[in-house]
């Protein structure tokens, strides 16, 4: 297994990458949930050399669109991954909008609800409860005052609670999640079926969450997908991530950069290594590799 590369060993390759491709929280956000000065420079920068800058983010559109805007990616019509690879988007759909409550893609993967409804009652199983993105009401949920609230504070979301175990068959989901503790979600993991785990992938995105994406897709998966679309190559991208759930893209970008307050698994993946989210570590790499 090769060593990633410190930040003071990655080479200055000015001219040479075309895309980066950012996650949100604890990547390019700060633990408050902003966006330092320093990292907004970083990116304008970026995007003055001609890189195509994304959002590849596990959360719902909503909870991207702010951030996108704030980075000039609204307006410059840029485009965003979200549901950790289940849906791409096109920024410009909300120009003039106040959210993006509704939203087309350009492509999206969907999990049935037999598919929540299993998850759910085998999440039960272990103390878990669960929530997921419905394709046609939005954030669906069992217990709005446990972990999941995270999901309708971070992302300014109305939800539904319901029982998830007995939804429509037929109806649609972005993504699913299981919600509890680290070591409940630990014992879920192990219980999965391989026939769910062949349709879905897994991932962890936070130690109370436990996540399934149709397809079986991942920001990998999506990062390569919007390559094609832009005829960027992807070796000449650059991706920031910090948790499991970006691991995959990190393996598949040209130069993939865990943050130093990532897991062991975006560590494994990665390429190099970066400060953490509150040393500003996206812009400290990016000064770097594109001399700006």
């Amino acid at each position: 297994m090769t060593m990633p590369l410190d930040l003071n060993q990655v080479p200055e390759r000015k001219g040479f990458y075309r895309l980066l491709a950012l996650d949100l929280d604890d990547t390019l956000l700060r633990d408050d949930k902003t966006v330092s000065g320093r990292n907004l420079n970083a990116v304008a920068a970026a995007r003055r050399a001609g890189l195509e800058v994304v959002i590849a983010s596990g959360r719902h559109p909503n909870g991207i669109v702010g951030y996108a805007r704030e980075l000039g990616l609204v307006d410059a019509g840029g485009y965003a991954i979200c549901f950790n690879g289940a849906a791409l988007i096109s920024l410009g759909q909300f120009r003039g909008r106040p959210d993006a409550l509704s939203f087309g893609t350009l492509g999206a993967a969907t999990a049935t609800g037999a598919e929540l409804a299993l998850i759910t009652g085998l999440a039960h199983r272990h103390g878990c409860t669960t929530h997921a993105f419905d394709t046609q009401r939005g954030l669906v949920l069992e217990d709005p005052l446990g972990p999941s609230s995270k999901e309708y504070t971070h992302s300014n979301l109305p939800y539904f609670t319901c029982d998830l175990s007995a939804v429509d068959p037929g109806s649609r989901y972005y993504k699913i999640l299981a919600v509890g503790s680290k070591a409940g979600l630990d014992a879920l993991r192990a219980d999965l079926p391989g026939d769910l785990t062949a349709r879905l992938s897994v991932l962890r995105s936070h130690e109370n969450f436990l996540e399934f994406i149709p397809g079986p897709e991942t920001k990998g998966s999506a990062l390569c997908r919007l390559c094609g679309i832009l005829g960027v190559p992807v070796d000449r991208c650059i991706a920031f991530g910090d948790a499991e759930n970006d691991a995959e893209m990190l393996r598949r970008a040209g130069l993939g950069v865990a943050m130093a307050n990532g897991t062991a698994d975006a560590k494994g993946a990665c390429d190099a290594l970066t400060a953490s989210n509150e040393e500003d570590g996206v812009a400290l790499l990016l000064e770097r590799v594109l001399g700006i």
